[in-house]
């Protein structure tokens, strides 16, 4: 019994030693490490209107109602966290070699987590904003689901884990009620009260 849990635990580790160290396809030796962790600090924020689907997320001030999206493009400061004196399983069994062949992503972890985003409308003429954050929602194409923004950034960490979140695409659930001629503002609220603002140029729909 000993002898044949001893030969299926051999067979395991081999089996995932040849998948992950198996070459790629161009005949190259896969290539990796160890993951890393970042501790993020959100520091800045511009926002854009730009077309649905647009991967280039140029700017415009001329859109089309029906395919106008907001980009919410956020920059941060990040320090690597110094995982030299952690023991894993990994190392306990000596498998770097394995995990190099089988990266695992970075985590990037919010020291100063996002816990609100407020969108405005504004009118240039009178100054008057006008809170439409409940007009807005994100929608996620993989998953084939849309959130309100609160909720997604509820779940956030539930669908991406600990994947960097720098680029955050809004779309408004209904166009026609976004008003013509007027300006976006972006709020983000970080846990700590923490407030970064951006906003658009004055944004014409056609």
């Amino acid at each position: 019994m000993k002898r044949g849990f001893r030969i299926l635990i051999t067979f395991y580790l081999f089996q995932i030693f040849i998948t992950a160290c198996s070459q790629s396809d161009d005949g190259d030796t896969c290539t990796g490490g160890s993951p890393k962790s970042f501790e993020v600090i959100y520091n800045d924020l511009d926002i854009k209107a730009i077309e649905r689907n647009d991967t280039s997320l140029q700017s415009k001030q001329t859109i089309q109602r029906e395919a106008f999206n907001l980009a919410l493009e956020l920059s941060f400061e990040s320090s690597e966290i110094d995982s030299s004196n952690k023991t894993t399983f990994i190392d306990l069994f000596k498998m770097e070699s394995i995990l190099a062949c089988s990266p695992i992503p970075d985590q990037y972890i919010q020291k100063d987590p996002i816990s609100n985003i407020t969108i405005f409308q504004a009118d240039l003429t009178n100054n008057k904003k006008v809170d439409i954050t409940k007009g807005f929602q994100v929608s996620i194409d993989l998953l084939d689901e849309k959130y309100s923004i609160q909720q997604f950034l509820e779940e956030r960490k539930n669908i991406f884990g600990y994947s960097l979140l720098d680029l955050l695409i809004i779309e408004p659930i209904d166009a026609n009620t976004i008003l013509d001629n007027y300006i976006f503002e972006v709020i983000i609220t970080l846990e700590s009260g923490v407030q970064i603002s951006s906003q658009t140029q004055e944004i014409t729909f056609i």
